[in-house]
């Protein structure tokens, strides 16, 4: 129902059960997209968080 309102009036695929699976799987390769996109991030940032924290390690030795 949600899902209906979301895109109802848009493009007219309200009611139309094809018209939302298409949507919904659009909306899905988006997220697909967005996970890869976070998960890159992580590597990044626990690459950054590993030589700080070596740096650290060094600083107290």
């Amino acid at each position: 129902m949600q899902m209906e309102r979301m895109h109802e009036g848009r493009c007219g695929c309200a009611g139309n059960k094809m018209g939302m699976r298409r949507h919904m799987s659009e909306d899905f390769e988006d997220l697909e997209d967005y996970k890869e996109e976070l998960e890159e991030q992580i590597m990044v940032l626990q690459k950054r968080l590993s030589r700080i924290n070596s740096k650290e390690k060094s600083k107290v030795e």
